[in-house]
């Protein structure tokens, strides 16, 4: 015999009643409803017959093992709702009262100096280290004089620095008090160039996008109001000029090309040097010393004054006689007026070269001389060689001073107007086919910052807006979609008070609003869950759906457990 049970829109077909033992003696007829233990008649269903709650659980279920929260919210749903409703704007309306009250509520990043911080102080001391070595070599090459003329007294400044150490005399050069405008650093351009083809990033293309790129400044009519400026007296403050970037583009666009120097300088380092012994070359097996490794040798000496006990000590040593080491001097200071005749002219003010490929090897030359290498190291990768004429990325930098009475603002301003437009044209991908650029700015951080914020931001409502109208069509309901996305956004607010005002958290990152992505994607799939649990729970019997409370106590503890 069976029975049919109407639950909600569905009609069940239940077991008949079964004969249940009762204290040994008499029989009764006890209904037993499908659960997990339907199969075996003498135990009753786990589903209906709630284990008794003892301790603190029996203060959250009742009788029926019904959450005592469900029943509430069932009992008064309307109350509730509005109740929440009214927590969660009044919440956020006392957390902008309170937060941002005191300005800012982004917390400072932690690199602010604090002098109780072994690593501020250590930050300071290579600061003032650096300012100090800057200072010292510009006045140590203030009392070097003319190099080119051959003059220039090596061995009595190195003998003088090496005594007297900061205390020499090539160490000081001070200046009358004056005070010269914009002669010091105060802002800078940085601009990363990217290669888009195997060729590397100097090919006629691409260098003239480079160029492009780093002229728009000095081209400008008003430059020399804001560039920093170098003064060959510092006696005069009349007389000054822009100081030159530091980029590729002053090779490139030398003044002037000398191919038959340049040419005869390399022939120079890949053959011996006449009048030198012939020596093995201790680095490479069968091959012997030429003008390359001589002059890697001798090259600090006679170009710096230091290193000059190379022979006496270094891998020569025992190969070599006084005759070598004339021999050696003479070809090294030659090379010297040569590279200094040719890199002088290295000013940016020509036209591009039509010989890149030329230009190229002559710097993968120099890179190779450890006293020439750094007057090219800073514009090529470091796979850029002789055998290896393809750089990757290159950068450059252009040095705007430090005003002494013009405020950030008014550089801002300038910049803005002038050249921010085509920046950004040019650091657009896409814009040239053969290589990217990118550019960095002090005075331009914040602005960039908003651009990019508000077209991400674009996109995260454009995000935004197509999970409400998923959870709409999902839930079948504008009312359940707008609740649901009310409890994703109120959660960014309640969650901030709570750990600013209640556990006492004050730190407040500026990536922390980002999380409001995060919550709506598990927000959003936790409505899923629970809604499809919902579902599910009209076809669980009679005795999930015998009444709301039960019903949604089932939900609750079903959906709980996949959120």
């Amino acid at each position: 015999m069976s029975a049919k049970v109407a639950s909600g829109d569905t009609m069940s077909e239940s077991p008949a009643p079964q004969q249940i033992p009762v204290g040994g003696a008499s029989q009764v007829q006890v209904y037993v409803p499908p659960g997990p233990n339907s199969g075996n008649p003498g135990q009753p269903s786990n589903e209906l017959q709630p284990a008794k709650k003892e301790g603190i659980f029996a203060y959250f279920v009742d009788e029926h093992d019904n959450l005592v929260f469900v029943n509430m919210v069932t009992k008064y749903p309307k109350t509730i709702l509005n109740l929440f409703m009214c927590t969660c704007l009044l919440i956020s309306y006392l957390l902008g009262k309170m937060v941002f009250a005191e300005g800012n509520p982004i917390t400072p990043d932690t690199y602010v100096y604090d002098i109780n911080d072994p690593r501020s102080v250590a930050f300071d001391s290579f600061t003032l280290a650096g300012d100090e070595v800057e200072s010292q070599y510009e006045a140590f090459r203030s009392k070097i004089g003319d190099y080119a003329t051959g003059s220039f007294p090596y061995s009595q400044i190195y003998k003088d620095m090496k005594d007297n150490g900061n205390h020499s005399s090539y160490f000081n050069n001070t200046v009358d008090g004056k005070d010269l405008l914009l002669s010091e650093v105060g802002d800078f351009t940085y601009w990363i160039y990217e290669a888009e083809t195997p060729a590397g990033v100097f090919t006629s293309e691409s260098l003239k996008l480079m160029d492009e790129a780093e002229s728009m400044f000095p081209d400008h009519p008003q430059w020399d109001s804001y560039c920093k400026r170098d003064y060959p007296d510092p006696n005069d403050d009349s007389n000054y000029e822009c100081a030159k970037p530091l980029s590729a583009m002053n090779i490139f666009k030398a003044s002037d090309w000398n191919e038959t120097l340049i040419e005869d300088i390399m022939a120079r380092l890949d053959n011996p040097v006449p009048g030198f012994s012939t020596i093995p070359n201790p680095f490479v097996e069968g091959e012997f010393v030429n003008g390359r490794e001589v002059y890697q040798l001798i090259g600090f000496c006679t170009k710096f004054g230091v290193a000059c006990d190379v022979f006496e000590n270094g891998p020569l040593a025992l190969l070599v006689d006084a005759d070598d080491v004339a021999v050696a001097t003479a070809f090294a200071l030659q090379l010297d007026k040569d590279f200094l005749s040719v890199t002088e002219l290295w000013d940016g003010t020509g036209s591009i070269n039509s010989k890149p490929d030329d230009v190229a090897l002559f710097c993968a030359y120099m890179k190779e001389l450890p006293s020439q290498a750094f007057l090219v190291d800073f514009f090529f990768s470091k796979e850029f060689s002789k055998t290896n004429l393809v750089s990757k990325y290159s950068r450059s930098v252009l040095q705007w001073g430090e005003p002494k009475n013009e405020s950030l603002a008014e550089r801002k301003e300038f910049v803005m107007d002038n050249f921010f437009d085509k920046m950004e044209e040019i650091a657009t991908p896409g814009y040239n086919t053969e290589i990217n650029a990118y550019y960095f700015m002090r005075v331009l951080i914040l602005d960039v910052f908003l651009k990019i914020l508000a077209n991400d931001g674009m996109f995260a409502a454009i995000s935004i807006t197509v999970v409400y109208i998923y959870m709409k069509i999902m839930l079948g309901s504008w009312f359940l979609a707008n609740c649901g996305f009310f409890e994703i956004v109120m959660s960014i607010p309640t969650a901030w008070f709570t750990a600013d005002h209640i556990i006492g958290i004050k730190y407040f990152s500026s990536l922390n609003p980002l999380c409001l992505f995060i919550v709506a994607a598990i927000g959003a799939d936790d409505i899923f869950v629970f809604m499809d649990a919902y579902r599910q729970s009209a076809y669980k019997g009679t005795h999930i759906t015998k009444s709301f409370e039960t019903r949604m106590t089932y939900v609750y503890r079903r959906a709980g457990l996949a959120m």
